[in-house]
C-alpha cells in the first residue's frame, strides 16, 4: 500500500464510489427524485449545490463526472481566478465542437467576485459547460442573478443522526486503516458522538483546550472538517478531551 493513500484523509478514502454507497438527500436522490434521474438519464443540468459543511456537496459532484462520462474541471473558488476559469471554457468550446460535454465544478462558488462569475456566465449561457457550484452560503445573496437564473438550485439537508451512524458504520467496516481495529463502541458512546453534531464548532469558541484538539485534527491529515466523517473523529477526541478533564477534576 503506497504512502499516498495512506496519508490522505479518512473523509477521501470513504467518499463514496457510487450512487449506492451515497448516503442522505433522499429529497433529491429517491427514484423519481431530480438529481436521481441525471444519473439513470446521464443528462445533468446546470445547478448551485447548496448546503451545510458535509452535507455531500463535492461527493455528488464527483459522482455526477463519473457517471456521466464527461470531460470534467474541478475548482475552487479560493484558490482559481478568472484566467483559470477561461482556461477550462475555452477547453469546453473545443468539445462542444467535438460532441463532448465539458463539466465545471467551482467549489464555494459564493467566493468569486462579479467579474469573476460574469467570467462563467457566458459559457453556461451557450452551452460550452455545464456548470456545478457548491456553496455553503445562500446562493440568492452571493451568486449573481444572471447566472442563478440559468442554473437550478438544490438544497441539500443537514444529515439525519441515522445518515451519520451508517456513513461511521461504512468507515469502521471498509476503511482500509479501520476495518482491521474491530472497533466496538460503549453503549451510548456512538449515540454521544453523533449526538454532538450540533455544537460541535461551537465548542471550538469556548474551550481553549478544543484548539490541541484541532491542531491534532491537522497533524493526521484530517483537517476537511467539511466531511461527515472527519466530523465524527473530531467529536471522539473532543469526547475524550471532557472525560480526561473529568478525571482530573475528581
Amino acid at each position: 500500500m503506497n504512502n499516498e493513500k495512506e496519508l490522505s484523509p479518512l473523509a477521501e478514502r470513504c467518499r463514496p464510489k457510487s450512487i449506492e454507497e451515497f448516503i442522505g438527500q433522499n429529497h433529491l436522490m429517491s427514484d423519481g427524485k431530480i438529481l436521481k434521474a441525471v444519473f439513470v438519464k446521464k443528462s445533468p443540468f446546470s445547478m448551485i449545490l447548496w448546503g451545510e459543511p458535509g452535507s455531500g456537496k463535492t461527493t455528488l459532484a464527483f459522482l455526477i463526472a463519473k457517471y456521466c462520462d464527461m470531460d470534467s474541471y474541478f475548482v475552487s473558488a479560493i484558490s482559481a481566478g478568472v484566467r483559470d476559469v477561461r482556461k477550462i471554457i475555452d477547453k469546453g468550446k473545443e468539445n462542444k465542437i467535438k460532441g463532448i460535454p465539458t463539466l465545471l465544478v467551482i467549489d464555494e462558488i459564493h467566493r468569486f467576485n462579479k467579474s469573476q462569475q460574469d467570467a462563467v456566465l457566458g459559457a453556461v449561457e451557450s452551452g460550452d459547460v455545464v456548470l456545478i457550484g457548491a456553496t455553503t452560503e445562500n446562493p440568492s445573496f452571493q451568486v449573481i442573478s444572471p447566472l442563478l437564473s440559468r442554473t437550478r438550485v438544490l438544497r441539500l439537508k443537514k444529515l439525519s443522526d441515522h445518515d451519520l451512524s451508517a456513513i461511521l458504520d461504512n468507515a469502521i467496516k471498509k476503511d482500509y486503516l479501520l476495518k482491521d481495529k474491530k472497533i466496538i463502541f460503549d453503549d451510548g458512546i456512538k449515540d454521544n458522538l453523533i449526538g454532538l453534531d450540533d455544537f460541535v464548532f461551537f465548542s471550538f469558541q469556548l474551550r481553549p483546550g478544543y484548539v490541541i484538539c484541532s491542531f491534532v485534527f491537522l497533524l493526521l491529515g484530517l483537517a476537511a472538517l467539511s466531511s461527515s466523517i472527519n466530523l465524527l473523529v473530531l467529536r471522539f477526541m473532543i469526547l475524550s478531551l471532557e472525560e480526561e478533564e473529568q478525571v482530573n477534576l475528581n
